[in-house]
């Protein structure tokens, strides 16, 4: 099983790497590290491998879009969490299909050939699990009935992506990714929790996109665009938020069309986005600045540090204080 990374600027660069067959590891887990820092992009990568699964957890720092080839030579079966940042996968083979997950958001795809670009316009917080089939029918007992569509394409050897789109990482599931990444136990403790953690984040994957409820949304490309820029201005004004009104008058849509528009290409509506951004700039803030938490909560929006507090832990799963280095 290998991966082969292509970076090309002015010289290229080709990364190979070689994963166990069957993504087994000796004795059940094996952890490591990695870190890469090329011109744009600086990235540190965990891994914790397991018996037909591996998990990673992946910090990146991307000062300008970063842009590389890629290519696996195995299907590629996928649960991955934007937590932060933007992901895009443009495939090169006929038949399969692009795989765009925006910041806040998730996918479970299945990809019987990988040969295409990833593209990150900007710096990223990922957790990303690859399984093996033989993986995901154990955690499910032999039975794929649950996943609709999803499993008669992974039967077929088709491409399949679960649901219709790109779904936002719950506060539930943001907390089981905060105990995964943050997890003490060691050895076949270690294993046993993580693969019931895996276990969880799947059948909420499953709940949450419910295929037979989903409905493929279509939308003018100019509606499109006009959303993309409220969710811009959104993002640029934390300071000085507009009313659902305010923002329609700026897109030139109205206001039901807008409300209904944002869900459906982003999902989430726009007052959870605009929550959403504030505690990632918090996050952010509180990992790397010198000032207070209550400092912190009043740049990025809230009056009251309580209702920050209260905040942050229901999208992070912790505090913020806990979040501060060394605390």
């Amino acid at each position: 099983m290998r991966s082969i990374y292509t970076i090309a600027d002015m010289t290229t660069q080709v990364i190979s790497k070689e994963h166990p067959q069957g993504m087994r590891a000796k004795n059940g887990l094996e952890e490591s590290e990695l870190c890469v820092e090329y011109k744009t992009m600086r990235s540190s990568a965990r891994a914790v491998l397991l018996d037909g699964a591996k998990v990673v957890y992946r910090e990146s720092c991307i000062t300008e879009e970063f842009r590389m080839g890629v290519e696996h030579d195995f299907p590629f079966l996928k649960m991955q969490f934007e937590i932060e940042g933007h992901s895009a996968f443009h495939s090169t083979v006929r038949g399969v299909p692009d795989v765009v997950i925006p910041g806040g958001h998730h996918r479970f795809f299945f990809l019987p050939e990988v040969k295409g670009f990833l593209t990150y316009p900007c710096s990223r917080s990922t957790v990303e699990i690859n399984l093996t089939e033989e993986f995901l029918s154990r955690i499910l007992q032999n039975d794929l009935r649950a996943m609709g569509a999803f499993s008669a394409a992974l039967g077929q050897r088709e491409p399949a992506l679960l649901g219709t789109r790109p779904m936002p990482i719950l506060p539930e599931m943001r907390y089981i990714l905060f105990e995964m990444k943050n997890c003490n136990y060691q050895g076949i403790l270690k294993k046993i929790y993580l693969e019931t953690k895996i276990t969880e984040l799947l059948l909420m994957q499953i709940r949450q996109t419910g295929e037979s409820g989903q409905r493929d949304v279509r939308m003018k490309k100019a509606d499109i665009e006009k959303l993309h820029f409220v969710k811009e201005y959104i993002a640029r004004n934390i300071h000085d938020p507009k009313s659902i009104v305010e923002l329609s008058r700026l897109s030139g849509m109205n206001d039901c069309k807008l409300k209904s528009g944002f869900k459906a290409v982003f999902g989430c509506t726009i007052f959870e986005y605009l929550t959403s951004v504030r505690l990632d700039r918090a996050r952010h803030l509180l990992e790397d600045g010198d000032q207070t938490i209550a400092e912190i909560a009043y740049l990025v929006g809230y009056r009251h540090s309580q209702h920050f507090a209260a905040a942050f832990r229901r999208k992070f799963g912790c505090s913020p204080s806990q979040v501060r280095p060394n605390s």
